[in-house]
């Protein structure tokens, strides 16, 4: 069973890959409802399952790089 068929829930349907990098992938979904079409993206994220894999994003540069991201986002009031 592929990804796309077991995440097909019937309302949402995913229609293709987007894009995917390092953390994962993106799928545009889309559903009809009351004669219209509304189209979304769906950012599947992988999570590394073994502290091997943790290891080699924090080689990467990737723990550092997420922490100064997240010091850059400010919330507009």
């Amino acid at each position: 069973m592929s990804f796309i068929e077991k995440y097909d829930n019937g309302a949402w349907r995913i229609v293709g890959l987007i894009g995917e990098g390092s953390f994962g992938k993106v799928y545009k979904i889309v559903k009809e409802e009351f004669g219209y079409e509304y189209c979304a993206a769906l950012k599947v994220i992988s999570i590394p399952k073994t502290s091997a894999e943790l290891d080699s994003l924090r080689a990467e540069g990737y723990d550092e790089a997420m922490r100064s991201r997240r010091r850059k986002v400010s919330w507009a009031t």
